[in-house]
């Protein structure tokens, strides 16, 4: 009835793009090893696990966040405009505002302020969609 997608790779050809140099290293280096490519774009594996790529109207109501340092945001907006253009109920809470504090990749599970509003947000909207 619903997903949460925080700080998610929803793209994986882009799995090197978070904007961080040594960030967008280690996790090119971890999806070619993973995808067994020596390039992640274009490799077929990676495009079939695109989640942006093949969402439908009929996918889940949407709880998107994402951190705003070494993380996928790109791909967060991606994934919320595709499903606003698709109908599907999305609420977003992506943290990339100019000179915010640094919300690393998973920020959403640690010790973060941001990382308890996110999760407070997240509970009720799930829970509105499962009950």
């Amino acid at each position: 009835k619903a997903v949460y997608h925080g700080c998610a790779l929803l793209d994986p050809e882009r799995m090197g793009q978070t904007g961080t140099p040594r960030t967008d290293a280690v996790f090119a280096q971890m999806g070619q090893s993973y995808f067994d490519v020596p390039n992640l774009h274009g490799a077929p594996l990676a495009r079939q696990a695109n989640v942006i790529r093949h969402v439908t109207a009929n996918y889940p109501a949407s709880y998107i966040c994402d951190g705003n340092t070494a993380t996928f945001n790109a791909q967060a907006h991606d994934l919320a405009d595709r499903l606003t253009a698709l109908g599907v109920r999305v609420e977003a809470l992506i943290f990339d505002e100019p000179g915010a504090a640094p919300l690393p990749h998973g920020f959403d599970t640690l010790a973060y302020r941001r990382g308890e509003e996110s999760m407070r947000r997240m509970v009720a909207f799930v829970s509105e969609e499962v009950c």
